[in-house]
């Protein structure tokens, strides 16, 4: 025992003689990191694994950090917890980090640095003890705070960690499915739910009509009202939420994005405004429902959300016209939207980031044509077709897209097919010994053999794909599946 304790002083001693006020393990040209000791982080459900020491390959995945073993599959991998925040490097291409605490302490900080000033941090500690409350190392806040992460002491369980990698399922298995499941307490008719990641936790949002008035000066009342039900899944079970007070103008569906740690939504209302909500856990923020409409814009179709620069991102339709606009929230103000240059779409669009820039799909105009644009920052990039096979792909409504999280981007497109009640699925990215190496749409096909007219809404969380759309019986179906589970052959 004492002769254990007497190496990891000397280890830690070593890491400030080396590093100066901090020991930095990490290369950043092929962003992989050596852990030189086990280290215990989170996972995003809240268990403790240890990682190390080796050699791991860093990625950000949504508002996670995942490592993969040196050599090894992706499906050894295991998905950290980590805080979003900003940095002042000039990253021309994502960067790892890895620091020890300067005061000798075994708490370690393992970070990503984004092309766009911003990045993802894990905290872990060597001895798997943790104190409550965990100040960032290498991050900071907007405003210049840093971020502390309040952490629960927990200790390492048997069975959860080896002196590898542990991965978040036994090798072997698979962990998406693909599962079809109706979720619970979805009776009725929910109209057009939308889906974030928030809190580690998927939630949902769908309206119901409400056949009794609500109570003046008590809810904000509507000329139709809709009901907004919040759905939570932690990975394993569906729970409800009450959202008693809160009412939609009509059954458009509400637009939904995690942003500085708050779940923001965005709803067209009466006279086609816009109105903005922000829930902070259970609770809404701003009690006010009514007056929360976004000055001097509005639409005639529900907006869509994402989250790039430290900034929420929206894009909706003009009033009476199919242009495209778009505008961008700083956590204090929306800016004047602005039309985004030759490109009008004839329903709510589809949008996603990536650690770089926001992809965009949409619905041409004047036809059933699925188009893509890219915004990097500066401006939209000129539009092309979406072309996966022989022919143009084709939808009648609004698709849904996902970002799977890996460095080489790859992108999933869910649409109802036009002219049929089926589902199709196309990818974006690299293709597979593809020389050469651009990224294209490719490898579209039948989604599942699931059907269904209506829009559909989906997310990547937890390493896979969460799709949630409105069945035939009005009730919410769920289904859980990986990209390869679609596009066999694909890796």
């Amino acid at each position: 025992m004492k002769r254990t304790f007497n190496r990891t002083v000397l280890f830690f001693w070593f890491i400030l003689i080396v590093g100066g006020t901090a020991g930095v393990f990490a290369n950043t040209l092929d962003r992989s990191v050596e852990l030189p000791v086990g280290i215990h982080f989170l996972t995003p459900a809240g268990d403790d694994v240890k990682v190390g020491p080796g050699t791991y390959h860093v990625e950000a995945v949504e508002s996670w950090l995942k490592l993969i073993p040196k050599d090894e599959g992706r499906a050894s991998g295991v998905l950290l917890e980590a805080t979003i925040g900003t940095h002042e490097e000039n990253a021309s291409e994502p960067m790892v980090r890895l620091k020890n605490d300067s005061n000798g302490s075994d708490v370690f900080h393992l970070a990503m640095l984004l092309t766009d000033g911003t990045g993802l941090e894990a905290v872990g500690t060597a001895s798997g003890i943790r104190p409550r409350a965990i100040n960032l190392a290498i991050l900071t806040t907007p405003t210049g705070k840093t971020p502390t992460m309040s952490m629960t002491q927990r200790f390492n369980r048997s069975g959860v960690s080896n002196d590898k990698l542990a991965p978040l399922q036994p090798q072997g298995q698979k962990t998406c499915g693909p599962v079809h499941t109706k979720i619970p307490r979805s009776n009725g008719k929910f109209h057009k739910p939308a889906v974030t990641v928030f809190q580690n936790q998927l939630f949902l949002m769908a309206a119901t009509k409400q056949q009794k008035s609500c109570k003046p000066l008590i809810e904000f009342c509507a000329d139709s009202n809709y009901r907004p039900d919040i759905f939570v899944f932690n990975g394993t079970n569906w729970a409800k939420m009450h959202t008693t007070g809160l009412f939609f103008h009509d059954d458009s569906r509400p637009a939904l994005a995690t942003f500085q740690n708050r779940v923001h939504i965005v709803s067209r209302e009466k006279g086609k405004s816009l109105r903005h909500l922000v829930l902070n856990g259970s609770q809404w923020e701003r009690a006010l429902f009514g007056t929360e409409t976004i000055p001097n814009q509005s639409t005639k179709a529900p907006p869509s959300l994402a989250v790039l620069g430290g900034k929420l991102h929206m894009v909706h339709l003009g009033e009476s016209s199919d242009t495209l606009w778009h505008s961008t929230f700083d956590g204090t103000r929306w800016t004047p939207n602005a039309p985004v240059p030759n490109q009008k779409s004839q329903t709510t669009p589809a949008l996603v980031a990536e650690p770089s820039r926001i992809h965009m799909v949409y619905l041409k105009d004047d036809s059933k044509n699925l188009m893509h644009t890219q915004f990097a920052g500066q401006q939209w990039t000129t539009p092309f077709f979406v072309k996966a096979g022989r022919l143009s792909s084709k939808s009648h409504t609004t698709p849904a897209l996902t970002y799977n999280g890996q460095i080489e981007a790859r992108l999933q497109l869910m649409f109802p097919a036009d002219g049929s009640s089926n589902l199709r699925s196309a990818l974006y990215g690299i293709p597979d010994g593809a020389t050469p190496r651009q990224a294209k749409w490719f490898d579209e096909r039948n989604l599942l053999g699931l059907a269904g007219e209506k829009a559909v809404s989906a997310i990547f969380y937890q390493g896979c794909v969460h799709m949630v759309y409105q069945r035939n019986d009005g009730t919410l179906g769920h289904s859980t599946f990986a990209p390869e589970d679609v596009h066999p052959g694909v890796r």
